[in-house]
């Protein structure tokens, strides 16, 4: 038992590190970067490791996201030079015949807060707070662009889409095109010099409208 609590600095370490990165993603979240790149982007500025992708290009142009950014590069460079510093005295000052059972005891914390961050409520749990006391900053603002709102490139499109003599949209609603439309919703109709913003259900198509559809990709 002696041993367990001889890596408990290291576990407690690990603990924060991870609060700090999980920190770092739900602000840029809700700055309006989806939550899969607001991971990538906050381990890759914590880890100073991958950051030169398009997003990040997009986050160090915005003053929150940079603030944000170097919160997770100076935490990240200090936080993971005190992991290291602790493990290697950890395990330097160790009698070599108990060093085995500690890297046991080391694997399996860490093996245990994967489990719990990755399968368990806590994770969620943790987010909420996280969350919650970040929202209190009033300096927090949604940046997103449309497409970041709309995940155009994560699976949805916005398409015009010309109706055409012959096409089979002339004189059709707006109800039924839908309906045709598999995963897919009209948003507006461009006529003439006219924008039809959300168009009624019984709005009928008409030749040379050029409608426009959100949706899914596929």
């Amino acid at each position: 038992m002696n041993n367990f609590y001889n890596i408990l600095p290291i576990i407690i370490n690990v603990i924060a590190l991870i609060i700090i990165v999980r920190t770092g993603a739900i602000a840029l979240m809700l700055t309006g970067i989806n939550s899969e790149k607001a991971h990538f982007q906050a381990l890759s500025a914590f880890t100073g490791t991958g950051f030169t992708t398009n997003e990040s290009e997009r986050a160090v142009n915005n003053k929150i996201r940079r603030r944000i950014i170097a919160f997770l590069i100076i935490f990240g460079n200090g936080g993971l030079i005190t992991l290291f510093v602790t493990a290697t005295t950890t395990f330097s000052l160790s009698n070599k015949d108990f060093v085995f059972e500690k890297a046991i005891y080391l694997a399996v914390g860490i093996a245990l807060l994967y489990f719990l961050m990755k399968f368990s409520p806590l994770k969620n749990k943790l987010d909420s707070i996280i969350a919650y006391f970040i929202e209190k900053n009033s300096w927090f603002e949604d940046d997103a662009t449309i497409n970041e709102k709309l995940h155009i490139g994560d699976g949805c499109i916005v398409k015009r889409i010309i109706v055409k003599e012959n096409s089979k949209f002339i004189g059709k609603t707006v109800f039924q095109v839908n309906q045709e439309l598999i995963k897919r919703v009209i948003m507006g109709i461009e006529r003439y010099e006219k924008w039809i913003a959300l168009p009624q259900d019984d709005t009928v198509l008409a030749l040379h409208d050029i409608i426009v559809v959100y949706g899914k990709a596929k």
